[in-house]
């Protein structure tokens, strides 16, 4: 296997459309890294550079230590997987997977040795000898991804691989991959605009928005320390809550920081006073995470922390868990609590939340602050 590193590299059409503006970044040797981001974002665009089927308009793309821009796809020793199973539908599934090494020239008996423990690894071997039309959806997708093990490259593509299966066949199939990287030690670069595919399957995340790179990091510190507004928007689900106001600096003994939201005043926590002392005045949106919102329970003792005022406007039971939506001031706000069953639509409630697990971030260049 072998690193890949990528140098201010450039995609762009005529007309003007930058579809990737200067990513810079590298994939250590058998690491696992994924491109994320919303359709249209550069992500598949990128990965075809990698691979030869794009040429960048400017920067380097070099795949073990070779810089690879004026190399022919086939010259590359990469495999890639693409959102289409893409299988020959005349050709068994032996055929299939076989069929890259008979275009080499590999003798018939080293073909089938390995086309055998390919299968065996994908749990194909009772498959070999049907046709694309006689498997299953993740069978066939098990069958394009056999198609680039058997060639042993040093490096792995992945366009979408999941997209057309269902939920369940894509949990299946994001396992084996997972399983696959870790007994393979391959170097693989996955493409999803499924942030659980993301967090669940990447070392390190590499999240894209209009062709530019917005953050690259592992998957715990892109979802707790997210370094922008849409990075902190488009990884969780149900999406980080966000509250737009302005700073205001206490003078006073106690120094607390606080965001004035308009129809209420927020606490942002005594140790934030240093670290926002120049941004006061500043147009600043705070977000939290809908885990980080509690319901604070009639009756019971007044918690710590701020407390926000609002009416129940929608009741998500899904199973183990219930998303709930308040409306406190002008924003609706969602929250994450086990199941309620005494809560009603219309019902006053009233939220708190600790304010380290607030995230602050700049409302006009939407960079993160105050942390």
């Amino acid at each position: 296997m072998a690193a890949v590193a990528l140098e201010g590299v450039v995609k762009a059409y005529d007309g003007g459309r930058v579809a990737v503006a200067g990513a810079t970044f590298g994939v250590d040797d058998a690491e696992l890294v994924v491109l994320l981001g919303p359709s249209g974002c550069g992500k598949s665009t990128l990965l075809r550079i990698i691979a030869g089927l794009e040429t960048p308009t400017a920067g380097t793309v070099r795949i073990g230590g070779r810089v690879v821009n004026d190399l022919a796809p086939k010259d590359r020793d990469v495999a890639m997987v693409f959102q289409t199973y893409a299988l020959y539908p005349h050709m068994t599934v032996e055929e299939n997977l076989g069929f890259s090494l008979r275009l080499k020239g590999v003798s018939r008996s080293q073909r089938a040795a390995r086309v055998r423990e390919v299968a065996a690894l994908l749990d194909l071997e009772g498959q070999l000898d049907r046709l694309p039309r006689q498997l299953s959806g993740g069978q066939r997708q098990r069958v394009a991804l056999g198609r680039a093990l058997v060639r042993e490259p040093q490096v792995f593509l992945l366009d979408e691989p999941l997209s057309n299966l269902d939920a369940r066949l894509r949990s299946g199939v994001r396992t084996e991959i997972a399983r696959l990287h870790r007994r393979l030690r391959a170097t693989m670069i996955y493409v999803t605009h499924d942030q659980v595919e993301a967090m669940t399957l990447g070392q390190r995340i590499v999240v894209m928005n209009g062709g530019e790179i917005q953050q690259i990091d592992t998957p715990l510190r892109v979802y707790e320390q997210p370094a922008n507004l849409f990075v902190a928007g488009f990884v969780g689900s149900p999406s980080m809550n966000f509250l737009r106001g302005r700073l205001l600096q206490q003078q006073q003994e106690p120094q607390e920081p606080q965001l004035d939201l308009g129809f209420t005043r927020l606490g942002l926590g005594k140790p934030r006073a240093s670290s926002l002392a120049a941004q006061d005045g500043a147009e600043l949106v705070a977000g939290l995470r809908p885990e980080d919102l509690h319901l604070v329970t009639a009756g019971a003792p007044p918690e710590a922390g701020p407390h926000l005022s609002g009416a129940l406007e929608l009741i998500e039971p899904v199973g183990n868990e219930t998303f709930l939506t308040v409306r406190v001031g002008n924003v609706e706000l969602v929250l994450r609590t086990p199941p309620q069953r005494l809560l009603r639509v219309g019902d006053p409630v009233t939220l708190t939340f600790a304010t380290d697990r607030l995230h602050l971030f700049d409302a006009h260049s939407g960079r993160r602050v105050g942390t």
